[in-house]
């Protein structure tokens, strides 16, 4: 829960290999995601826009504090243990940031 930054980071170190190793450019790499795929993508072209030629987003789960902070919607409690519950001062501020 509190190392989901790494998966953006781990994400963007591997776009960024690409391009340093020439096996594509920013002008050419496109990334794709659906769901919490989604929420990958978005926040990594929001993070590092120049290296990403265009970004495609199907359903994508980008709502996160709000989605989180709603325990009426089904599954969304079950999910605090991966997401954080940003309804605590803790997981707020790790998933605001």
């Amino acid at each position: 829960m509190y190392n989901k930054m790494n998966t953006f980071n781990d994400f963007i170190n591997v776009s960024q290999w690409l391009i340093t190793n020439k096996y594509t450019n920013n002008n050419k790499l496109i990334i794709h995601g659906a769901s919490a795929g989604g929420l990958l993508v978005g926040s990594s072209i929001t993070l590092r826009p120049d290296l990403f030629h265009a970004a495609i987003l199907e359903c994508p789960f980008v709502d996160l504090m709000n989605t989180m902070a709603d325990s009426n919607i089904p599954l969304t409690t079950a999910e605090w243990e991966q997401w954080g519950n940003p309804n605590t001062n803790t997981s707020y501020h790790y998933m605001n940031q």
